[in-house]
């Protein structure tokens, strides 16, 4: 699906435009919670405990990248311009393709599920033309590069 047929603007009223342009994304939003119910069964099956928490963090990193040059990120579709509906349904789909291609990857070469997560986020924020210091670090992504630091600064022995 491409969100190029998201262009309402013939029908010159702003409000009717949004409302046109929110059912035309009905079924984006739907191939993106699909793709995340998929990563969350990925994160289950590799032993993830906190796997649901997945489906509100993905969702909400939508909203964010969309709303990262505003004051507040909660955002109500019902009262979104035209132009906001268009940039969402593109960040979701992005995403959606993100999810659907590292979840893939995931199970074909065994790979750690936590970077389809990162991948998605970071996916989100260049649809939306953010800047990539923006995009917040999770947990996963913080430990592993402390681990991956203090195997660098470990003197290394040397052979007798």
């Amino acid at each position: 699906m491409d969100a190029g047929f998201l262009n309402y603007e013939w029908i010159g009223d702003p409000k009717l435009e949004a409302e046109c342009i929110r059912d035309a994304c009905k079924p984006i939003r739907k191939q993106l919670t699909d793709e995340i119910q998929a990563f969350v069964t990925l994160a289950e099956e590799c032993g993830s405990r906190n796997a649901d928490w997945y489906y509100t963090s993905l969702s909400r990193t939508a909203n964010e990248a969309l709303m990262h040059k505003r004051p507040t990120n909660s955002i109500d579709r019902n009262f979104l311009p035209a132009d906001d509906l268009r940039r969402l349904a593109f960040i979701e789909l992005s995403m959606a393709n993100a999810i659907r291609k590292g979840v893939a990857l995931c199970r074909r070469f065994d790979g750690d599920y936590h970077i389809v997560f990162e991948m998605a986020k970071y996916v989100a924020y260049a649809a939306a033309d953010a800047d990539p210091a923006l995009i917040p670090r999770s947990r996963h992504t913080a430990k592993r590069r402390q681990k991956a630091q203090t195997k660098e600064s470990r003197p290394v022995k040397a052979a007798s």
